[in-house]
């Protein structure tokens, strides 16, 4: 008679009760089940366990290693009994299941199960599977719960399963086609689980006939190395199995860990796994964030900052760049020119600078336009900064009465004739701008006005082209209108659009002469909407 879940569990436990002992050590079962006689038969589960069997003794130096192959209920009961009588208070077990599991309902981790193989799914009646299952097989939480009564320090399971939904008879998969696959399955404190296979997924038992263990296996072999914490193996399986199974299927296979350990999990304590030397390292790179002040840096090191005393440290110097780019909208002069000051050697000083720039230039232009004089670009970029800030270092401007200077950007050239106080909220829909950047060449896919990379490369392009400073991923009013300029003679569309500011006054003085002539000639090269235009500033 076998034995019944809650049956197991408390055997198990007074079992366990009279077994003693007080030195920590590392303890492994392995199971690998090929051979099932009810079910799809797999190739390499029993090479892969033996191969765990193998890197456990030869490479972990595990102190116990107990290895068991094709296995049925009863032998799986006695295999689990007899790992379990090892285990003492504050040592480390591990886990490794190859064959068919299976898990009733993905929303309970309770119904999660290790498949013997003996078991027949003709005895399974519908409607009764979580009970018979948990006759005929090894319930996980259950094995999980008599560990945990051991007061182990650390446990580690490696589930090479499939989690999927419905399996075909002999397909090479380990997945069982009677009931729904795989879900969440989390883990308790001071547990790590490896999972083959995302929720939902098939894990592949081999890539191809050669081969002798499963991608899993393959790929968790080559990683699961002496102190390596056990997040870095998880994240290094992760991308080898989905690179290797990438042209294998439509959708590579995913392997998912779920952590509960402290730290990133290591199972010798010593090397790079040492609590000093995971100290000193986790110093050292909050030390070298804070001192490159590199956004990328500080994001990185945030998690690992937790608990650490210069955490508030991180914090701010975050927050300095969440400041930078709010003032890219909201130009507060009062608030840059102390922040520029005080930042020395900050790697955005620069951007901070040309924010400054930008806000004198926006300052100035409404101050002008009060007291009813034209802002033109040069006018405002001649207002001085104020004397703390490193004039020097701001770039000199060309008086508006003098000649543009031969080495002058195309940028500067073009900016200098247009009026900023009459530009308000200018902007233009991003396909007449695609439009533009495709008549300059710089732009060559299509014009459907939705952002996408092609359009930022152009954009980047252009910029550094024409000598913009220019760092929003959209152009600015001026250099929508630098853009336009350029290009009016080889694009129709944007001569009439530059026809229609000049009639109406926007960027430039108002001249209703000179925009009906753009648009008339906008017209005459074959752009419609340049008739219906000019049909509307006559009524106007």
């Amino acid at each position: 008679m076998r034995l019944s879940s809650i049956a197991f569990y408390l055997f198990a436990s007074v079992f366990l009760a009279v077994s003693g002992g007080v030195s920590a050590k590392t303890a492994a079962l392995v199971v690998g089940n090929n051979d099932y006689a009810h079910l799809p038969k797999l190739s390499v589960a029993v090479a892969d366990a033996q191969s765990h069997c193998d890197h456990l003794k030869d490479v972990r130096k595990f102190d116990t290693v107990a290895c068991h192959f094709n296995v049925t209920k009863s032998e799986m009961d006695r295999a689990v009994l007899g790992f379990l009588s090892q285990l003492e208070a504050g040592d480390t077990a591990m886990v490794v299941f190859s064959g068919h599991g299976v898990q009733l309902n993905p929303a309970d981790p309770s119904t999660v199960f290790l498949l013997p193989t003996d078991l027949n799914s003709n005895d399974i009646p519908q409607g009764s599977e979580e009970y018979t299952l948990r006759q005929y097989s090894t319930q996980f939480n259950d094995l999980r719960r008599a560990i945990r009564s051991r007061n182990v320090r650390l446990s580690v399971y490696v589930l090479d399963n499939c989690r999927d939904n419905p399996l075909n008879a002999g397909s090479a998969t380990r997945g069982l086609a009677l009931v729904a696959g795989m879900g969440a399955v989390p883990a308790d404190r001071g547990e790590f689980i490896f999972f083959s296979a995302s929720e939902g997924e098939v894990a592949i038992d081999r890539l191809s006939d050669g081969d002798n263990n499963s991608p899993f296996t393959s790929a968790f072999l080559k990683s699961f190395q002496p102190n390596v914490p056990l997040v870095t193996v998880a994240n290094i399986v992760e991308r080898e199995v989905i690179k290797n199974t990438g042209a294998l299927a439509a959708n590579p296979q995913r392997p998912r860990y779920d952590d509960n350990v402290e730290g990133p999990g290591c199972i010798e304590g010593i090397g790079e796994c040492a609590s000093d030397r995971r100290a000193s390292g986790v110093d050292a790179e909050i030390a070298s964030a804070l001192a490159s002040s590199d956004f990328n840096a500080l994001q990185q090191v945030m998690p690992k900052a937790t608990g650490n005393a210069r955490l508030p440290e991180v914090i701010a110097a975050l927050e300095i760049h969440r400041s930078i780019d709010a003032q890219q909208t909201l130009l507060e002069l009062d608030k840059l020119k102390p922040m520029y000051n005080r930042m020395s050697g900050h790697p955005r000083r620069e951007e901070i600078r040309e924010l400054i720039r930008r806000a004198i230039l926006f300052n100035s232009c409404m101050e002008l336009q009060r007291f009813g004089w034209p802002c033109r670009t040069n006018d405002a970029i001649a207002v001085a900064p104020t004397p703390e800030l490193d004039t020097a270092a701001l770039k000199p401007v060309q008086k508006e009465d003098e000649p543009v200077a031969p080495n002058a950007s195309a940028f500067e050239t073009l900016s200098a004739g247009i009026d900023l106080g009459t530009l308000g909220a200018f902007f233009l829909p991003l396909e007449k701008v695609q439009e533009a950047l495709k008549s300059a060449g710089y732009y060559n896919g299509r014009i459907d006005g939705l952002e996408g990379p092609g359009t930022a490369r152009a954009v980047k392009a252009w910029r550094d082209d024409v000598g913009s400073s220019g760092t929003e991923k959209e152009l600015g009013p001026i250099e929508l209108l630098v853009l336009l300029q350029q290009v009016a003679e080889d694009s129709p569309p944007s001569l009439a659009l530059l026809g229609l500011f000049h009639a109406q006054g926007i960027g430039f003085g108002k001249d209703v002469d000179e925009g009906r002539e753009m648009l008339q000639r906008a017209a005459k090269r074959g752009f419609s909407d340049a008739k219906n235009w000019l049909k509307q500033l006559e009524e106007l």
